[in-house]
């Protein structure tokens, strides 16, 4: 690629947390690559504050396509911002073809991103995309390898700002106070047969407290506060239920102070993984082999259902692997890491 010494870099990313979190090594990847450049990221609304914790990402753009953005007027008027960004260099890891044919009417010189039949003649640089089975991240960051830039660190890290983090040292001074551990989770997932039964996360916490000196901190979106709700209500021990009270950055900053994280397949558990803390996820329907956190203190627990997983399938009545997954089997592994930790 023909580039300035210092190109200005767009990076059109994914719309959901854990996958966002996954292609945090590609921007610092590229300043390593092109010490002095300035690096963009075109994202949703909802994942504007995950990148500002990202100090290798220089700028946000924010596209609203199902909101702001979604008129032809509102369109033409984004490409106009883009053009007046004079990019040099455009990255798809999103494969949306609206957001590839905005970047190609801006006049971005270079675009680089996974070949295939319906966005191909927008591509300046076609890449092949992998036929077999990889880890999500791995395909993410395939693209930037593909296009020379060099990956040396895989592991997702972000930074917390000092507002933020301040507010959560607050919260959990005063939880420490009576505990030996803070220990958070995360019972809801974005589509419900990816969740362990409420009733098991009530009985694991209640171990952990009475056993193990633990408090709990509960955590999730707004939309997750019926489901959290009603799991701080079958517990018997005292919890800190945080669901819906949190914006994306107040979530990082509390989540960085827990010695434990304990969550279902989901956004935060990467966020978790990704701010180095102990994190304990459950699959079920779902492979770990391609949608596992990446951390370097990661546990991944499976059930043993007796059907073949995962699956994927959303219209499972019975929930096997899910409900397979024990009470003991979670709070050995639990307790392994508080231990280690502590």
């Amino acid at each position: 690629m023909d580039l300035p010494e210092k190109p200005k870099i767009l990076v059109v990313t994914v719309n959901w947390l854990g996958d966002a979190v996954m292609t945090f090594p590609a921007f610092s990847a590229l300043k390593s690559a092109f010490p002095g450049c300035r690096t963009s990221v075109l994202t949703v609304p909802r994942l504007t504050a995950l990148y500002e914790m990202d100090p290798a990402v220089d700028d946000v753009i924010t596209f609203d396509e199902r909101g702001l953005d979604r008129s032809l007027a509102a369109k033409i008027r984004f490409i106009r911002r883009l053009k007046a960004e004079h990019f040099d260099l455009a990255f798809f890891i999103h494969r949306s073809f609206t957001r590839m044919l905005l970047c190609a009417l801006a006049g971005i010189p270079a675009r680089c991103g996974y070949a295939r039949w319906k966005t191909a003649l927008l591509l300046t640089k076609k890449i092949k995309p992998v036929v077999a089975l990889i880890h999500r991240q791995d395909h993410y960051l395939r693209l930037f390898e593909q296009c020379g830039i060099k990956i040396t660190d895989r592991v997702p890290r972000l930074s917390v700002v000092q507002q933020e983090v301040s507010w959560a040292e607050d919260i959990c001074h005063r939880l420490r106070r009576d505990a030996d551990f803070l220990v958070g989770m995360n019972p809801s997932a974005n589509w419900e047969l990816k969740r362990w039964p409420l009733e098991k996360y009530s009985l694991l916490a209640d171990r952990l407290t009475g056993e193990m000196r633990c408090r709990i901190v509960l955590v999730g979106a707004s939309q997750d506060k019926l489901l959290v709700d009603a799991c701080q209500a079958k517990m018997q021990g005292a919890c800190e239920n945080l669901c819906g009270k949190t914006t994306l950055k107040q979530l990082a900053a509390i989540l960085g102070k827990l010695d434990l994280f304990i969550s279902n397949d989901s956004g935060p558990a990467h966020l978790a993984a990704a701010l180095n803390v102990p994190t304990l996820a459950l699959f079920g329907p779902t492979s770990e082999q391609i949608t596992g956190p990446r951390g370097r203190a990661v546990t991944i627990i499976t059930g043993e259902a007796g059907c073949p997983v995962p699956c994927y399938a959303r219209d499972c009545r019975d929930n096997f692997c899910m409900r397979a997954i024990s009470v003991e089997k979670v709070y050995d592994s639990a307790a392994r890491m508080l231990s280690s930790h502590g």
